[in-house]
């Protein structure tokens, strides 16, 4: 997989939020998308992108669904949130917030239908890329997945899991 480091400035998400557990998270997650997908962003979707009031005007704009936020609760469970980035505009209340702290990230592309290609990419990076690496380490913040617009079912579709890290 293809790993590439960069500084990510302080970031704010916004988003629809659940909680997990990681154990049932390569099963709930996917479930959570295509509800929420379905329930809120389709009809933008099919529509043109055009909002019929400013909860949908604020979907649109902050681009809800190009980012998927874990952030740690424990050592069991985990809030996901399927967001977008906001500058400073009042987020609306069935929304939640995730601060990003700037630093240092691994971004891998992951190629390939989602959400195994997350998966895949998640499990090689918690189980054999991180582990025992002589240069990083895994830095305690937001893990986060970019999803650029297209077919996120195509088999050549490319998103990005960025994890947080520090140098050694």
């Amino acid at each position: 997989m293809k790993v590439k480091f960069e500084n990510v400035p302080n970031m704010k998400l916004a988003g629809f939020q659940t909680r997990a557990s990681f154990d049932n998270a390569s099963k709930f997650l996917p479930e959570f998308w295509k509800n929420c997908f379905s329930a809120n962003l389709e009809k933008l979707y099919s529509n043109g992108y055009k909002a019929k009031d400013a909860f949908e005007e604020f979907l649109i704009k902050s681009r809800v669904g190009s980012f998927g936020c874990s952030v740690s609760v424990n050592e069991n469970e985990f809030d996901y949130l399927i967001c977008g980035e906001v500058s400073n505009d009042k987020v609306p209340d069935n929304l939640s917030v995730a601060d990003i702290p700037s630093g240092l990230y691994a971004k891998v592309t992951c190629t390939g239908a989602v959400p195994e290609s997350i998966t895949s990419a998640l499990n090689w990076i918690f189980k054999e890329y991180l582990p025992g690496n002589p240069e990083i380490e895994f830095r305690n913040a937001p893990v986060l997945e970019y999803y650029p617009q297209g077919d996120c079912f195509d088999l050549a579709y490319q998103c990005e899991l960025w994890i947080p890290v520090t140098k050694k």
